[in-house]
């Protein structure tokens, strides 16, 4: 939390008095604007240590830097030093043993910082690391996409079997020369932050991406003589987290039927706290 984001995360504390309501920091400048605010409302805010583990992100390196910031939040009368956060989104490789390998290196000044405490809590990982991180029962885990899972991770990280749990559905609105559907799966259905594959079509086994524009994804397909006008298509998105955000809803799909719809609360840009 930084400048208004202060007064946000005391407010939000003080709506749910029943939960605990911790935030990340990696210096000592925005540790003193919290716990000066705090002090100004008469609170005290829980506050992680944001940990550099080799993202170079956020977060500061594990040693004595990170130490000093601990000792700055115990001292002060309206803070409370909760413990550390390591975040290794950047390790993905599909091999397991190379992973937990970095992940583990990543970890070595981390490890050492924190064994003169065993009581200190540790939140570790994402999701392609949390394996690696499970084998160590003084960590808790964070990890996120495998709620939904999608195709990229089932390529890159396959020992993680999870579900592809979202699914896209697109039509064909168009049928052109050369082999071409058009189909109505745009940047606004699906994200586009990466190159090309961004979405997994389970019944076409050869397909090309031609184009990709606001409304439209022409492609390419010998299964072009299968398709018309106005038949469906499932995709499945290669990164979900971002294609959620792009969407009001989610229809939850149980046996064959729509049973239920989910808000996407994140897609609702208006700050209500």
């Amino acid at each position: 939390p930084t400048g208004p984001n202060i007064q946000r995360l005391s407010k939000l504390a003080g709506e749910y008095p029943q939960s605990v309501i911790s935030a990340l920091v990696d210096n000592a400048f925005t540790a003193g604007q919290i716990g000066d605010f705090m002090k100004s409302a008469d609170k005290r805010q829980d506050l992680f240590i944001d940990l550099d583990v080799g993202m170079h992100r956020t977060g500061i390196p594990a040693g004595s830097a990170a130490l000093e910031l601990k000792e700055f939040i115990k001292q002060h009368p309206h803070l409370k030093f909760r413990g550390w956060h390591a975040y290794d989104g950047h390790i993905r490789h599909s091999d397991f043993q190379q992973r937990k390998q970095l992940a583990e290196a990543g970890f070595e000044a981390v490890n050492q910082m924190i064994s003169h405490d065993p009581n200190e809590e540790v939140v570790a990982g994402g999701t392609p690391t949390f394996p690696v991180h499970a084998l160590n029962p003084r960590f808790n885990l964070s990890p996120g996409t495998c709620l939904l899972w999608d195709h990229g991770y089932s390529e890159q990280i396959p020992d993680l079997k999870f579900l592809e749990a979202a699914v896209l559905l697109t039509r064909v609105i168009s049928k052109l020369d050369g082999n071409l559907l058009c189909l109505d799966l745009g940047h606004k259905a699906v994200a586009s932050e990466m190159p090309h594959p961004r979405v997994y079509f389970p019944e076409l086994a050869e397909v090309e991406f031609v184009g990709h524009s606001e409304e439209h994804l022409v492609v390419k397909t010998g299964a072009w003589d299968n398709y018309r006008v106005g038949d469906a298509l499932y995709g499945i998105p290669m990164h979900i987290c971002p294609t959620v955000a792009l969407h009001q809803q989610l229809m939850v799909v149980e046996e064959g039927r729509v049973t239920d719809k989910w808000k996407v609360y994140a897609r609702d840009r208006t700050i209500t706290i």
